[in-house]
């Protein structure tokens, strides 16, 4: 059943979502049904979620294993470094409200997509969501990023690390190690587009 969002279209999806490239996605994906006219609100919250976790672990110097949606929509890491978990907890639920809300996201906003998951009790453990905090303007930086993993899992059902890094356009396989990545994070570098 689909939640519902404040600022929706008829069809039931956020206004927000008629700024989104999702046709130009398709045209690059001509070996792909992708038809995005059945989705719901609660699809592309999903997917958006699940990328934000995705996104934010790769820059952060993780690896994806793989973000899944379906009956049971997570994301699962090969490497993952300690001191992000709150960061990468983090920007699942920033990246859905972001898409419901728009950019100007406040406490409310996230606090509505936090309560009750595990996202908020990692967050809790952690010290709370001023904890994680710095993903944030990181994940303004990699917002087409986030859009372009977002859209693959809504039409494959799933990405994995190869996936996330071409969608931050990298040359490489990412990690901790990675200039491209530190470029990321240090605010020298955006994604313009998702380079896929």
């Amino acid at each position: 059943m689909s939640r519902p969002v404040e600022g929706c279209d008829g069809r039931g999806l956020p206004a927000a979502v008629r700024n989104l490239n999702l046709d130009d996605y398709a045209a690059d994906r001509p070996d792909l049904d992708c038809n995005f006219g059945d989705l719901t609100a609660e699809d592309l919250a999903t997917a958006f979620h699940e990328a934000g976790h995705a996104v934010a672990a790769v820059v952060l110097g993780g690896r994806v294993h793989k973000a899944v949606l379906g009956d049971n929509p997570h994301t699962e890491y090969d490497v993952l470094p300690e001191h992000h978990v709150p960061s990468i907890a983090y920007a699942g639920p920033w990246a859905e409200a972001r898409l419901l809300r728009g950019h100007r996201l406040g406490p409310r906003d996230i606090h509505r997509v936090l309560v009750g998951t595990s996202d908020g009790r990692a967050l809790c453990a952690a010290g709370g969501p001023a904890a994680a905090l710095g993903v944030v303007p990181l994940l303004e930086r990699c917002w087409p990023a986030v859009e372009w993993v977002a859209a693959e899992l809504l039409v494959t059902g799933q990405v994995g690390h190869t996936d996330v890094c071409a969608a931050l356009g990298l040359t490489g396989d990412g990690g901790p190690g990675s200039f491209e990545l530190a470029n990321l994070r240090a605010g020298l570098r955006v994604v313009t587009q998702a380079a896929v």
